[in-house]
């Protein structure tokens, strides 16, 4: 339906992709075992913790005043 970065199929309405939505992102996560489920929650945790901070540092940066 949407193609490319989403993944979507290019099947007729009447067809369903393997998978079962389409192999969109994040469809094969309820197959994962707790383990591998808790080490991509925290891996994600950790990238948008990141994320935050070098935003937060670059608006500093970029907006704030440096005299004091």
């Amino acid at each position: 339906m949407f193609g490319g970065v989403f993944g979507g199929s290019q099947k007729p309405a009447g067809q369903a992709a393997p998978g079962g939505m389409g192999g969109g992102m994040g469809m094969g996560q309820a197959q994962m075992d707790p383990n591998a489920q808790l080490a991509a929650a925290e891996q994600e945790m950790e990238m948008v913790t990141d994320m935050f901070a070098r935003l937060g540092d670059l608006c500093y940066k970029k907006c704030l005043i440096q005299r004091y």
